[in-house]
This record gives structure tokens, C-alpha cells and sequence, in this order.
């Protein structure tokens, strides 16, 4: 997990396994997607964009974890009013 000096707080949800931001002037937590399969978000920095990994769906070869990779999330807008 992290946070920045805006409040803003990063993880991965143990609910769906994906990466989220939460902001505190909107009380909203947004699902930052990923590759296909898992995703974390570990650091955020001022400017709001989170930084972490993500998971693809499917293994390089058969019986192998699938590959993590760096990622720099872009969360969707919140929906207009």
C-alpha cells in the first residue's frame, strides 16, 4: 500500500485482487484494472498516478505463475454528475 501527501491511498482490494486508488475528497474507491489476472498498486506519487504490478491471464509455459510487469496505472474518471 501507499499513500501520498494528497491523502490519496493505493493497494490491491483481497476482494476482486486488483489494484484501487481511494481519494479523500471524493470518498470513492476506483478499480485500476489490469493485465487479465491479478494487479497491486504499492507507491503513488503527488501528481495522483499510481505505480505497481500487474498479472497477465496466462502463463509463458504450462504449470508456470503467470508473469507480473511493472505498471503505471490511469484510473477512469469519475462519472459526470
Amino acid at each position: 500500500y501507499g499513500i501520498n501527501d494528497r491523502g490519496q491511498v493505493v493497494g490491491r482490494d483481497d476482494t476482486t485482487g486488483r489494484a484501487f486508488r481511494w481519494d479523500p475528497g471524493t470518498e470513492r474507491r476506483v478499480n485500476l484494472g489490469g493485465l487479465g489476472a491479478g494487479s497491486e498498486a504499492v507507491a503513488i506519487n503527488e501528481g495522483g498516478q499510481p505505480a505497481g504490478w500487474a498479472a497477465t491471464d496466462e502463463p509463458v509455459e504450462p504449470g508456470q505463475p503467470a508473469p507480473h510487469h511493472a505498471a503505471l496505472f490511469r484510473a477512469a474518471p469519475p462519472p459526470a454528475a
